[in-house]
């Protein structure tokens, strides 16, 4: 680079601690590493020093307002009027060569707030429409033009995606259909847009009708040689020799936690070895406590509740296989047990384009989302040999998070 290039990284929220979150601190990690300027800008934040455990104290975050980003709609629109101008002011100051935002809402605030600066902007697109059950624009014109050749495209998709939109009333629709445009002319304009997945560039490729660059990532290379400080299955009561199958999810419908506990009863019809551990939070812990009562498996499952950091690491390494059949094409909590050279189950949803599909098979192990067909897999996976540390790094380290910050630099570098 001829000079120092300057970037500006923007989402709305950085409350919690989750994959969109690392993300950017990653990035914005790699990107000062790699000689650029960069500005971390939210809207709303909480204690952004102390998420992760202090892992990215050193980025500083400007922040607009601290606490949570409000329910109600009409404080929703004050807050982003105010964020507006605010941000405005960061870019007419900062002058970025080019500013990123984290989802389709953030390049909405950022395209408002570069209007006549001439400042491009770039959208990571990490999720579509059909990530969120109750997100009524895939309903819309012009994106009902294709809902039905996504729908069809995943299996999940059809599980839990609703044929009719969710949003009533006509005024709520009419809102609705005017964001929808929004929507997606702010993601048009977008000078680069950028995905984890080939599925998922395709789904938003069809949605936008543009190109969408796909780049995974999520590896961290200390975990290659990680060894666990804990040991986790006396931590929960198992035996020393149990096969424990570790998820460590947000307790929610697509992440196919109550699927996991059917295949675990399955499984514990021939064999009573196994084990089973999930750690997370959300609205579904007590259909789920339900459901472990009434396969009468409360010996074998274990909802452990949230798992702390310093703990995270320790329970995956200390796991024989990670099950994650979640309804999704891609997720970090896959790359981790993956850096861990842990077998991982996950469903036929997953994408495996790129190196990961040299680990089929291997670690990485797909079956049709129903518990017998999980269960005749998992059979498989505990039947097949190990493969080395070397040879599960070799495949996975294209994915680091250096590796993925210096792709997405060489496209941004060019504004």
């Amino acid at each position: 680079m001829s000079r120092k290039k300057k970037i500006l990284l923007f989402r709305k929220a950085l409350v919690q601690e989750g994959g969109a979150e690392r993300l950017m601190f990653e990035i914005a990690k790699w990107f000062t590493k790699s000689g650029c300027e960069v500005r971390m800008v939210v809207v709303k934040s909480n204690s952004t020093k102390n998420l992760f455990k202090g892992a990215y104290a050193d980025i500083p975050v400007t922040s607009f307002y601290e606490g949570d980003y409000p329910d109600h709609l009409l404080q929703k629109i004050w807050i982003s009027l105010v964020s507006i101008l605010k941000l405005r002011k960061e870019i007419k100051t900062f002058r970025p060569d080019i500013t990123l935002g984290q989802n389709p809402a953030d390049a909405e605030l950022l395209y408002l707030s570069s209007l006549g600066t001439n400042i491009p902007y770039a959208v990571f697109l990490y999720a579509s429409f059909f990530n969120f059950p109750e997100d009524g624009l895939k309903y819309m014109a012009p994106f009902n033009r294709v809902f039905t050749k996504v729908r069809n495209s995943i299996s999940g998709h059809q599980t839990f995606i609703p044929l009719e939109n969710p949003v009533r009333g006509l005024f709520a629709r009419l809102v609705l259909q005017c964001h929808a445009w929004m929507n997606y002319f702010v993601v048009r304009r977008a000078i680069y847009t950028f995905s984890m997945t080939r599925q998922m560039a395709w789904e938003n490729e069809q949605f936008y009708g543009r190109s969408v660059i796909d780049l995974k990532s999520g590896i961290n290379p200390s975990l290659f040689n990680y060894k666990p400080k804990k040991d986790m299955r006396a931590k929960y009561g198992f035996p020393s020799d149990a096969k424990m199958f570790v998820d460590v999810s947000r307790l929610i419908p697509g992440k196919r936690i109550d699927l996991c506990i059917r295949t675990i009863a399955e499984l514990t019809k021939k064999r009573d070895d196994i084990y089973f551990v999930v750690g997370g939070k959300g609205p579904e812990k007590e259909n789920l406590e339900a459901l472990i009562k009434e396969l009468h498996i409360e010996s074998h499952v274990v909802l452990g509740g949230f798992v702390a950091e310093e703990d995270l690491l320790d329970l995956y390494a200390s796991a024989t296989a990670v099950f994650h059949p979640a309804w999704i094409d891609f997720d970090l909590t896959v790359m981790e047990g993956l850096s861990l050279s842990k077998k991982v189950i996950c469903s036929t949803d997953y994408d495996l384009s790129g190196d990961l599909g040299e680990l089929k098979d291997k670690l990485l192990f797909k079956a049709s989302p129903d518990p017998v067909s999980m269960a005749k897999v998992i059979e498989t996976a505990l039947d097949t040999k190990s493969i080395s540390a070397n040879e599960a790094k070799q495949a996975l380290s294209k994915y680091t998070w250096e590796n993925y910050s210096n792709n997405l630099l060489s496209h941004l570098i060019q504004f």
